[in-house]
């Protein structure tokens, strides 16, 4: 049986999200911004008469907030425009300094994917039907299938859920006493997850690996975090103002790459993230023999743990599929000293995520 580990950016959810947030799909997701700030606007001015009968008394606060966002996400629109990406202008703001106004375009960008995802339901079909086509019986997510993710979306989770619902749960001995850490159980254990799992078998243990955090996961420096897809509690506007309101005194669990100075107390989250992240994935690369890449560019800014991530597959892999609806150029495969020393099969067609035949062997 080999072992699949599969690579993916931005192109796996394209069909749903513009997320690409790289100067090439800049104009997609600055359009969905402005789009999602002007049809929030109308949903928010004509449901504010109509918010159900226990939330009236909160009407005042409603209001204000969602405006607010409103306001964020042209703000965001705007600065988009004059930066080569929105991570440019990320990075910007990290070099400058600008820790509020850093902290504040996290949080919008973490609001998009959860309202365009929870609120707007948009959702790419292909998530689903891979799972489905891979499943054993049970339903059971196959142990020789690894994900590496650069994405902040929860496109995989959400498909996932059709098959069972993400929970929690307290540990008990026989006693029925409680231990001190609790259990998040899913069809696709991914990490970062509610909670971490066992250190000495975390690459066994973790089929999902995001990068660089997910948006909407939220975390408290005493190791309290929060979940959005636990128990569905986002699903109308009422619960997104549930949710959000809730969010003082966390930050959210979403990242770059470059917040990875663990001498800076700033960048400790980001840089802690990456360290469990980067640990769990290359156990991971150790032991794979078949790579498969979708919708993805290997961006500047990744190209330091895609290095490594790559180094460590590359003296052991036997077969590279690519699937992307353009081929990669020469110079990327050189520089990862890819083409001419492995076979690297291209695939165009994006209908599907792409099944590699070693995964029926």
């Amino acid at each position: 049986m080999k072992n699949i580990t599969y690579l993916i950016g931005a192109g796996a959810s394209a069909k749903a999200l513009p997320m690409n947030i790289s100067s090439r799909e800049l104009p997609n997701l600055i359009e969905a911004l402005d789009k999602l700030a002007s049809d929030f606007d109308k949903i928010n001015r004509h449901l504010l008469d109509n918010i159900d009968g226990h939330r009236i008394e909160i009407k005042s606060q409603y209001q204000p907030y969602f405006e607010q966002r409103i306001i964020d996400l042209r703000w965001l629109s705007t600065e988009a425009k004059k930066h080569d990406s929105i991570d440019t202008y990320a990075h910007f703001l990290y070099v400058n300094q600008k820790r509020e106004e850093l902290i504040k375009l996290k949080k919008v960008l973490s609001f998009y994917f959860i309202f365009e995802q929870r609120i707007n339901r948009k959702i790419d079909k292909r998530p689903l039907n891979f799972l489905t086509k891979i499943m054993q019986k049970g339903p059971t997510f196959p142990e020789n299938v690894k994900i590496i993710s650069w994405n902040y979306d929860f496109q995989l989770q959400l498909a996932a859920t059709k098959f069972y619902k993400e929970s929690k749960y307290d540990k008990r001995d026989a006693t029925g006493t409680i231990y001190t850490t609790s259990i998040h159980r899913s069809l696709i254990q991914y990490f970062p997850a509610l909670f971490n799992g066992p250190e000495n078998d975390a690459a066994l243990y973790y089929s999902l690996v995001h990068m660089n955090g997910i948006a909407g996961h939220l975390y408290r420096r005493d190791s309290y975090k929060m979940n959005p897809l636990i128990d569905e509690k986002i699903t109308d506007l009422n619960s997104l103002f549930d949710w959000e309101t809730t969010e003082h005194g966390h930050e959210t669990m979403l990242t770059f790459a470059w917040e990875n100075d663990e001498n800076d107390r700033y960048d400790i989250m980001g840089h802690l993230l990456h360290k469990e992240a980067l640990s769990i994935v290359e156990s991971i690369a150790n032991n794979t023999d078949i790579l498969v890449i979708i919708g993805y560019s290997f961006p500047t800014d990744n190209r330091k743990f895609d290095r490594i991530i790559l180094n460590i597959m590359l003296s052991r892999i036997e077969r590279i599929y690519i699937q992307n609806t353009s081929r990669y150029s020469n110079s990327l495969l050189k520089e990862f000293n890819i083409e001419g020393n492995i076979d690297v099969v291209y695939e165009e067609n994006c209908d599907r995520y792409f099944i590699p035949p070693e995964l029926a062997e």
